[in-house]
């Protein structure tokens, strides 16, 4: 895991496909665990990411 302090700018957008695949994967989650989770891609000037939530609060 990497961590910077700050991230300008940053952007957040739902992972395609192959993202979420490659995030369910080394999660080592199972089939059904995976239709719970979300998948967000991070962009930034810096580095992308990737994060895997299964549960979302807004």
């Amino acid at each position: 895991m990497k961590l910077h302090a700050s991230y300008t700018p940053l952007t957040v957008d739902t992972a395609d496909a192959a993202q979420s695949e490659e995030m369910s994967r080394f999660s080592g989650a199972g089939p059904r665990a995976r239709d719970r989770q979300l998948c967000f891609a991070l962009k930034s000037d810096r580095e992308d990411g990737l994060v895997l939530c299964e549960s979302l609060g807004i």
